[in-house]
């Protein structure tokens, strides 16, 4: 038996993976939503701790978003964030 099951709703249809339901309607799809990650996925993929991402968020370095109570970053901020600081990095003068 597949986990992975299509089935109608209406205009668009419903996926079913892992007990998990995902909608889709005309051209838009789960796999068109922009990735986000937690503070936490964040300080991991940069080995850093999680105070260490929240004060960048707190200071505007790292564009967030807010969910309730959680920050959230879009992927696509992190990599903007992380080739902004390999450009600065780059252009700083050498000590030495």
């Amino acid at each position: 038996m597949s986990n992975l099951n299509r089935r109608g709703s209406g205009n668009g249809y419903a996926t079913a993976v892992g007990g998990f339901t995902f909608r889709s309607y005309g051209n838009h799809t789960m796999s068109d939503a922009p990735k986000i990650l937690t503070i936490k996925e964040v300080a991991c993929f940069l080995r850093v701790h999680r105070a260490t991402i929240s004060r960048l968020v707190g200071a505007g370095a790292l564009p967030s978003i807010a969910v309730g109570s959680r920050r959230l970053v879009l992927e696509a901020d992190l990599l903007t964030f992380i080739e902004n600081r390999r450009s600065l990095a780059a252009n700083s003068p050498k000590e030495g």
